[in-house]
């Protein structure tokens, strides 16, 4: 569990697994009661990844989480990709 500054301090751990549709991995936040705080990536077909690698759901709710989740150093942006949803980093766990 680690400290997160977003809408305040949240206490959280990293959640992962995969997506059936595509096996692209799944990325979430759980608060300290094991409730979803946030998913922090998104499926989106044919956008080719690493294993390793996840686009980041910089919309709706998660407005201020991508950076949020930089200043805790658990994640790096490799790259931005422009897929319908307009421009989205991919990102790696650290």
């Amino acid at each position: 569990m680690f400290n997160l500054y977003h809408h305040g301090q949240q206490h959280v751990k990293i959640f992962t697994g995969r997506y059936a549709d595509n096996d692209q991995l799944y990325v979430a936040l759980e608060d300290k009661n094991g409730e979803l705080y946030a998913d922090l990536s998104v499926c989106i077909s044919g956008i080719p990844l690493a294993r390793d690698e996840f686009v980041f759901k910089t919309y709706s709710g998660n407005e201020g989480l991508l950076e949020a989740m930089m200043h805790t150093r658990r994640i790096r942006v490799v790259r931005i990709v422009n897929p319908t949803l307009g421009m989205l980093p991919v990102c790696r766990l650290t």
